[in-house]
């Protein structure tokens, strides 16, 4: 599995326009990072309230398509990949919020580590403070610390990742299709909780390119 953001853009989609369709690989590591880097520099040196939503809203705005065919393919420990999978986080959150609420309801429940916490979701948990805290992490990834932002994700998807596990073991007898698509679920989010963590690691060694 692949793991997975120079001009400076509010809006990415004329930027993505002119590496679309274009079949040369070369052309488009480096568009993916050239955009990757442009972008997390524009907010971090603007600090634009305005510009951070809109950033923030880019996959509604933009659609999910254009990210994904220009930083989906990036190797997990570039910055267009780690931002990729912060992205998709938040989408797949964001999609489904009344699901992604159990499975980290299940998860805060059965895991004994530190990772809720770390997460930040705020208790209750409900579809609106999993998707704040998701939306949070991916503010945090522009205005604060970046390996910060990337261990809260690694850590909300930790929990998301025992969660899914925990609901795939209690559907296994009554419902086994369904218990087959979590466990492929948590199998992914832990994936990407590693991604994460390392990508925080790499981040604060300057191994991030």
């Amino acid at each position: 599995m692949q793991r997975e953001f120079v001009r400076p853009v509010v809006k990415p989609g004329e930027m993505f326009d002119r590496f679309i369709g274009d079949e040369d690989p070369a052309v488009k590591v480096a568009a993916a990072h050239d955009t990757a880097w442009a972008l997390l520099d524009r907010v971090h040196s603007m600090a634009d309230p305005d510009l951070v939503q809109r950033v923030l809203r880019l996959v509604e705005a933009e659609g999910i398509d254009d990210i994904a065919r220009l930083w989906s393919n990036a190797h997990e420990a570039s910055l267009p990949g780690l931002l990729w999978r912060l992205y998709l986080l938040q989408t797949v959150v964001s999609g489904d919020p009344e699901q992604a609420s159990v499975m980290f309801d299940h998860g805060n429940l059965a895991i004994s580590t530190i990772d809720p916490i770390v997460a930040g979701a705020q208790v209750p948990i409900t579809p609106e403070t999993v998707r704040f805290m998701c939306d949070e992490i991916l503010r945090g990834a522009f205005t604060g610390d970046f390996a910060i932002a990337l261990e809260r994700a690694a850590s909300a998807s930790e929990v998301f990742a025992v969660g899914a596990a925990d609901l795939a073991d209690r559907r296994e007898v009554t419902d086994e299709q369904q218990a087959t698509r979590l466990t492929r679920q948590a199998l992914r989010f832990s994936e990407i909780a590693e991604d994460f963590r390392s990508g925080a690691r790499a981040w604060r060694t300057g191994l991030v390119h």
